[in-house]
């Protein structure tokens, strides 16, 4: 009796008791083992197989828990019949399956890594039936190599871990090699990452402003406020870096909101000291316009800095309408019943149709510096740019262009009937004080060109 309790105690301590298969420390183990076996002197090497369950949490959510462990019990059985008797497979945890391929050279380790892949995702691809629900499964596959990506169990799984994050978003059922390069990224991301968590409580972060200016007086008709950020570990973060960062890790909703905040405060000083109203432009993520009760967020911002609500113009990009989401459409309309303007940035670079610019109602429709920057050498941007201007037009929208340079550029582009211009040819992202300074000048900005930015200062907007 003794004997047969030792021996439940062992197999639970080694076992995931829903799969069956060998758990986390089981896998550790071996995988320690055969990594010592693997050396250069011994030429062997193993290769490590990290599964990731694509959108189980997901299904989970839709169809129940219950559902969702018989479905990774399913998938286990498929796998199984893959590893056989000569890789040792395990559930490594959550959605995660790890599949330890047996010591062979090191290019027949990569040539059997990449032959079990397929083999799995031929194994997965047929339909899954769970207690009366039809599902697709896609996987996606990170593979990392003892030797060449590390020399510890722990180092490959993590190495391979990181190898399924790698392949692009819109890819399903791929498999992929750990790459040192996309490593160093990534570790760069975390600690940028890390740091942002704290950025806020610290100052660290700073609001730029962007003039937008007037087509016939080229005179300030607006501000719009850009997100910077210095950290003392990592001194001046790009934009291009952060808000990406910031929007995958949710940290965009607090950092949107501070900003909506500051730059609202700055501007009802700037209406206290001018007699001419200037309305200021603040970027919101899809994120914070998902979040219930966003507008009413908005109105006591709006309320606790005494700014009217028309000198707020909020932008959006295309990605905001893609799911045609039902919160979304609703606090669109609370915003314009509030007396918000709003803006549709990066117009035809998403995947919006146009009858979204009816239905969401914006007042503004900015054209994309991508468009604007090709005006000189491409037929194509110029007929581009002359049909976005055609559309906005017929809709009773105010046409501004980003990234203007040129004055060829700008000629073009008032030709086309754009009211307002924004970019180096008229000013760059000022602090607040140079931007003050400006104001108080009240003079016409020079035609002249100033000079191109440093990559840290060119003019990013918080919502890429």
């Amino acid at each position: 009796i003794l004997r047969e309790s030792n021996k439940s105690i062992s197999r639970q301590a080694t076992t995931d008791e829903l799969t069956g298969l060998p758990n986390r420390h089981l896998l550790l183990d071996r995988l320690d083992t055969a990594v010592r076996r693997s050396s250069p002197v011994a030429r062997l090497s193993c290769a490590v197989l990290v599964i990731d369950i694509d959108n189980l949490r997901r299904f989970n959510e839709a169809f129940g828990h219950a559902a969702g462990d018989q479905l990774l019990c399913d998938i286990a059985s498929r796998l199984k019949r893959i590893a056989g008797t000569h890789h040792t497979l395990a559930r490594y945890g959550g959605d995660e399956f790890v599949l330890l391929v047996s010591e062979s050279t090191a290019d027949d380790a990569i040539r059997r890594a990449e032959e079990v892949s397929t083999h799995i995702v031929e194994a997965v691809s047929p339909p899954f039936s769970v207690a009366g629900i039809t599902t697709v499964v896609t996987v996606s596959i990170g593979i990392a190599i003892s030797g060449e990506d590390g020399d510890t169990a722990d180092l490959l799984v993590q190495r391979a871990k990181l190898a399924t994050t790698q392949s692009p978003r819109s890819s399903v059922n791929n498999w992929r090699f750990f790459n040192h390069q996309k490593n160093e990224r990534a570790q760069r991301q975390l600690v940028i990452e890390r740091n942002m968590w704290r950025a806020l409580q610290n100052g660290e972060f700073s609001i730029a402003w962007q003039p937008v200016v007037t087509a016939s007086t080229r005179q300030f008709a607006k501000a719009e406020a850009l997100l910077r950020w210095t950290n003392v570990e990592l001194g001046v973060i790009s934009p291009d870096e952060f808000i990406g960062i910031a929007e995958r890790s949710g940290l965009i909703v607090e950092v949107g909101d501070w900003v909506l905040d500051q730059a609202c405060r700055q501007a009802a000083n700037w209406q206290r000291e001018r007699a001419q109203p200037l309305a200021i432009c603040v970027n919101v993520s899809a994120l914070q316009l998902r979040r219930p009760g966003f507008c009413a967020s908005v109105a006591t911002v709006l309320k606790n800095r005494a700014l009217p609500a028309s000198l707020l113009e909020l932008e959006f990009t295309e990605n905001i309408m893609i799911d045609d989401d039902a919160i979304v459409l609703a606090q669109i309309r609370e915003l314009r019943a509030l007396g918000v303007s709003l803006s549709l940035d990066d117009f035809g670079t998403g995947f919006s149709s146009l009858s979204y610019l009816t239905r969401f109602d914006f007042s503004t429709l900015k054209i994309d510096r991508t468009f604007v920057s090709a005006l000189e050498s491409d037929e194509r941007s110029r007929r581009l740019a002359d049909s976005i201007c055609a559309i906005g037009k017929s809709l009773g929208l105010a046409l501004v262009a980003e990234g203007v340079e040129t004055e060829a550029q700008r000629q073009f582009l008032q030709d086309e009937g754009c009211d307002e211009f924004q970019g180096w040819l008229f000013a760059p992202a000022l602090d607040s004080l140079s931007f003050e300074q400006r104001l108080v000048q009240a003079k016409p900005v020079s035609d002249a060109p100033a000079a191109r930015p440093a990559p840290h200062h060119r003019r990013i907007r918080l919502v890429r």
